[in-house]
Formats: structure tokens, C-alpha cells, sequence
């Protein structure tokens, strides 16, 4: 079409050769066409054709490509829920013992089994947890032990004869045994006539600057005090002697002051009876004796042993006057016949 045809129609026109020209265009440009367009045709065919079989493969690779995608991200959905499975029961199920064991750890035990063959984070935890768990029961069993031995000394304080008060460094009554209580509550009526606040029953949870009517001097007693101090203190009727101690730690650290308290009252009253009977022998007079009434163990032995002294004396002593009066009379026959 273009060499038999078109190219020499347009050089007949150009050269003027219109014969030529319209000869050319009916002979050779019009079949030619024909055919070109016929061809043109089948070429258009053709490249249908073959785009309808690309696109079909490209479709059906598509449909496989996402067949084996969809397969692809199934399986790794199926992988991904089976290792969250197992790593769910890697860490739950540890965590869980570790759980039980912080609940069994909050009521009191502290012999929970735990795995701690793992050294991963979960394993680490409970490792962690393990010596958590021993250091508590050891902890614990040392508190326990040293509350039984607290126990087993707030108890025989209890329960001794000496009243014993413990203060604490800003002096503050936080121990008193009953046999102090029941001392001071017995001179209670004595005590508030010095100080009408005192009050035997509350002793515990106050301060003995009330014990005093210059608590600036005991205070300052007290802050220097590093060895036994003993006061002896004459509360109306009553007579008190007090022995206080600085109570220090293992660590040397001074905490407090312990006191104790001892009624003399009736020992008092007895030394004054015997000092009265021994002044009284020592001019002479030998007829006082010490009333046993009231008077237990060794004061009622005392009593009876100073009794049968004086007795032997004042026997013995006016066998010898008897004896003089009579030599002074010039009578020598009298004799003393008592054995002393």
C-alpha cells in the first residue's frame, strides 16, 4: 500500500500527473487498502485475542498468587496462635504458681514449690520470689523467736516481786509489771497529796515527768545517768526506794531506762522500832521489846531474836545487880546460879 500505492499517488500529484494519479488510486490504492484494513483487522483481532489470553493468565496467576497468600497468612495465623499457645502456657502457668504463691506467701506460708529451673524474665520472677520466700520465713521465724523470748520476759516481769517500770528516751512510761502498779496504787492516796494528777491506774502511755515536782532535775538525772542510781523517797507515810538503770542495745545506742520500785515502808517502820530499843538498852533500859504482830519470815524472827536478847540481858543483868546490892550490904553469900 505505501510503496505500490501511496508514495508514487503523491509524486504523480506533486509532478501534476493527475491520470496518473487517479490511475494509481483505482488500481493499486483501492485493493491495497482493502487488504491493509483487513489485515489491520486481524491484527486488531489478533491483539484482542492475545490480551484476553494474558489477562486470563494474569488472572488466574492472581488467583493463585492470593490462594497461596490467603494459605500463607492462615498458616502463620495457625503458627502464630499455636506459639502464643505455648508460650501463653510457658507464662501463664508460672505465673499462676507465682500468684498462688503470693496468696499462700499472705496467709503464713512459706513452703511453696516453685520452678525455678527457667532462667527466662517468668523464671527470673520467680527465682526472685523464691528468695523472697525464704528471706520471709527466715525473717519470720526470727521474729517469732525473739517474740517468744520477749514474751517468755514480759511475763516473768509480770509476775516478780520487785515493781519494775521501763521508759522510753523521751520518758514515757511503755512498761509497768503489776506488783508497781499495785504499789503505787496502794500509796495512791499518799502520792496525790505531792501531786493530785498521779492516777496508779494510767501509768502506761505517760510521762514520769508527773512522777515529779521538778521534772527539769530528773530529766537531766536521767540523760546522764550510765550506771545504777538509787534514791530513797519518803512520799507522805510511805517510804520508796528507787533503783535506776540505763537500758542500751547491742549496738551501744542508750533507748531507755528501767526502774525499779520497792515499798520500805515497813521496813522502815522495823528500823526505827529496833533503833529506838537499841537506844533505849544503850541507857539502860531493857525493858522495851519488838511487837511480833505483823511481822512475817525474817522480821518475825528478828523480832523474836532481839526479844530473847534483850530477855537474856535484862535477866542476866539484874542477877548481877541483885548480886552487887547484896555485897554492898556486905552479904556474901548470894550466888548467881543461871547459866549465861
Amino acid at each position: 500500500l505505501a510503496d505500490e500505492g501511496l508514495r508514487p499517488f503523491f509524486r504523480a500529484l506533486q509532478s501534476g500527473q493527475h491520470g496518473e494519479a487517479e490511475a494509481l488510486f483505482q488500481g493499486s490504492i483501492g485493493p491495497a487498502s482493502a487488504e491493509s484494513s483487513r489485515l489491520l483487522d486481524d491484527l486488531a483481532k489478533l491483539q484482542i485475542q492475545v490480551a484476553h489470553a494474558i489477562n486470563a493468565s494474569a488472572n488466574a496467576r492472581f488467583h493463585a498468587v492470593v490462594v497461596i497468600s490467603l494459605v500463607a497468612i492462615l498458616a502463620g495465623l495457625l503458627a502464630a496462635v499455636g506459639m502464643t499457645m505455648v508460650a501463653l502456657r510457658g507464662i501463664v502457668r508460672p505465673l499462676e504458681s507465682a500468684v498462688d504463691a503470693f496468696r499462700q506467701i499472705t496467709q503464713g506460708d512459706y513452703t511453696n514449690k516453685l520452678d525455678i529451673t527457667l532462667n527466662d524474665e517468668v523464671g527470673k520472677v520467680l527465682q526472685g520470689l523464691e528468695t523472697m520466700q525464704n528471706r520471709l520465713g527466715f525473717d519470720l521465724a526470727e521474729a517469732k523467736r525473739q517474740a517468744e523470748a520477749t514474751a517468755r520476759i514480759k511475763i516473768a516481769l509480770d509476775n516478780v516481786c520487785t515493781g519494775v517500770l521501763i521508759v522510753d528516751m523521751d520518758w514515757t512510761i511503755i512498761y509497768a509489771n503489776r506488783a508497781v502498779q499495785q504499789l503505787l496504787k496502794q500509796a495512791q492516796s499518799d502520792i496525790r497529796k505531792q501531786l493530785p494528777n498521779f492516777d496508779a491506774d494510767k501509768l502506761v502511755g505517760t510521762n514520769i515527768d508527773g512522777f515529779h515536782k521538778n521534772p527539769e532535775h530528773q530529766a537531766r538525772l536521767l540523760a546522764n545517768l550510765n550506771n545504777t542510781y538509787v534514791a530513797e523517797l519518803q512520799i507522805g507515810s510511805r517510804y520508796m526506794m528507787v533503783s535506776a538503770n540505763p537500758v542500751v542495745n547491742e549496738a551501744g545506742q542508750r533507748i531507755g531506762s528501767v526502774a525499779e520500785w520497792k515499798d520500805r515502808t515497813f521496813e522502815v517502820a522495823v528500823e526505827k522500832e529496833i533503833q529506838e530499843i537499841i537506844f533505849a538498852a544503850a541507857a539502860g533500859d531493857f525493858g522495851k521489846r519488838l511487837s511480833e504482830e505483823g511481822k512475817t519470815e525474817f522480821f518475825a524472827a528478828l523480832a523474836r531474836g532481839m526479844n530473847q536478847l534483850l530477855d537474856t540481858a535484862s535477866r542476866g543483868l539484874e542477877d548481877v545487880a541483885r548480886a552487887l546490892r547484896a555485897l554492898s550490904s556486905g552479904d556474901l553469900t548470894g550466888h548467881i546460879e543461871a547459866d549465861y
